[in-house]
């Protein structure tokens, strides 16, 4: 019986520091903002150089014959510091209209790709051969423009363009030994993160060895 007994104690104890180590690994995963998760983070913005974006930037683009439309306005700064903050602003506009770009997105609609680009803009990509109509921007744009507002801004900029469909590309790293280069973080939705074992992975597998040990020894 005293055996059992220490068995059970033991069990607990496991079962306990199992369960705090989970919960800490959850609350540091709440606290990291959802804009770093799925774009953007606050280390690429400071390590990229920002270019000296303003309203030329629409000047330009509407010679490009892929461009359907621009809209709003981009903003001058006169600081870098302005100038990242505005990006920050954009990449949470893409995050706040995720779920209402749904229908437009492939394979439910002939966007291919939305968010901000580093000269100051949001842009919405379409398929090179898609037919894009004023109405269907017009849909759009008011999706954007409403995210926008909610957070102060007033005539967002944005380019609604053509665009060829991304190519996925694999590489085959055949020497172990040599570290495939990491991914960086994008600005665009939908990409998921490289998949690794956690350390609570690692941490169940060597308290279940050890309970069927324990467990052995008891017979």
């Amino acid at each position: 019986m005293g055996k059992q007994k220490y068995f059970l104690i033991v069990v607990f104890v496991i079962l306990s520091i199992a369960i705090t180590v989970h919960g800490g690994n959850f609350s540091e995963r709440k606290d990291i903002p959802e804009r770093v998760l799925l774009g953007l983070n606050d280390s690429e913005l400071q390590d990229k150089d920002i270019p000296d974006f303003g309203p030329e930037v629409f000047e330009k683009l509407k010679k490009d014959p892929k461009v359907i439309e621009t809209r709003g306005i981009i903003p001058k700064y006169a600081t870098d510091k302005e100038r990242r903050s505005w990006l920050d602003k954009l990449d949470k506009i893409r995050i706040g209209i995720r779920d209402n770009m749904l229908p437009y997105i492939h394979p439910n609609g002939t966007v291919i790709s939305s968010g901000f680009d580093w000269e100051g803009f949001f842009y919405v990509d379409f398929y090179e051969n898609a037919t894009v109509n004023a109405s269907l921007v017009d849909e759009i744009y008011g999706i954007i423009d409403k995210e926008a507002k909610t957070i102060g801004i007033q005539e967002v900029p944005v380019a609604f363009k053509l665009a060829a469909p991304p190519i996925l590309t694999m590489t085959v790293y055949e020497n172990r030994s040599v570290t495939p280069p990491q991914n960086r973080n994008t600005s665009q939705a939908g990409e998921a993160p490289n998949k690794s074992v956690s350390g609570f992975e690692l941490f169940g597998g060597l308290v279940s060895i050890l309970l069927v040990w324990l467990f052995v020894r008891q017979q």
